[in-house]
């Protein structure tokens, strides 16, 4: 599996999710981070103005490409269209994250080994947290299909915070991502990448999910200095 991820040194994913904070990205705003996640599904940008700002982002930091779908917390509801967009990008980021429910998930998990590409296969729960049992199915799965996989469930209580983090330390050498929603969530996004979860996400211009926080947060707890 082709990956930037690797879970003896966290990444910082930084979130853009609005063409004016993609235009103010600069050297110095990178710098919090170690890769943009350009959410497509919310810059509701032309392809070739994306692809463009894609080239320009690229000289400063890797590129996740996301293009989430409305069932999962996006702005997306047109598979046909969103997989025109993954193919049309595909040799102009760095990675892609597509949600492992998603009718696309086998096609983009194929464009990306194809191409060398990182894959990030995901499972958003707003709601609370599933059994770990199914959890723990998801990541085989996602593993199956070449991903890394991402998980992010609300959790409410510091029982719940546990639980997940018992399912991270489980889960072996190979790259995951694991975090927590929520207010009770919000130290998993500090707390899990000293554990092994290797990536997580911290907002530019704006907060994507509950509880997250931002990247200059990030950057000076988990990589001081």
């Amino acid at each position: 599996m082709t990956t930037l991820l690797g879970r003896s040194c966290p990444l910082i994913a930084g979130v853009v999710s609005t063409p004016e904070a993609l235009a103010a990205l600069d050297v110095e705003s990178a710098a919090a981070c170690d890769l943009i996640e350009l959410r497509f599904d919310q810059l509701a940008m032309p392809l070739a103005a994306f692809r463009a700002e894609c080239a320009r982002v690229r000289t400063l930091v890797p590129i996740l490409l996301t293009h989430r779908w409305s069932a999962e917390g996006g702005g997306a509801d047109d598979d046909q269209a969103r997989w025109a967009v993954y193919e049309a990008l595909v040799q102009d980021v760095d990675a892609f994250d597509i949600e492992l429910a998603s009718s696309l998930a086998a096609r983009v998990s194929a464009l990306a080994v194809a191409n060398g590409v990182t894959l990030i296969l995901s499972f958003h729960d707003f709601q609370g947290l599933p059994e770990i049992c199914e959890l723990r199915k998801k990541i085989a799965r996602m593993r199956e299909l070449g991903a890394v996989p991402k998980l992010a469930v609300t959790v409410e209580t510091d029982e719940q915070v546990r639980e997940l983090e018992a399912l991270l330390r489980d889960c072996g050498s190979e790259p995951i991502c694991v975090i927590g929603m929520g207010t009770a969530g919000q130290q998993t996004r500090f707390g899990f990448p000293r554990l092994g979860s290797c990536l997580t996400y911290g907002y530019i211009d704006r907060p994507s999910a509950p509880g997250q926080p931002s990247c200059c947060e990030l950057r000076n707890a988990l990589k001081p200095g």
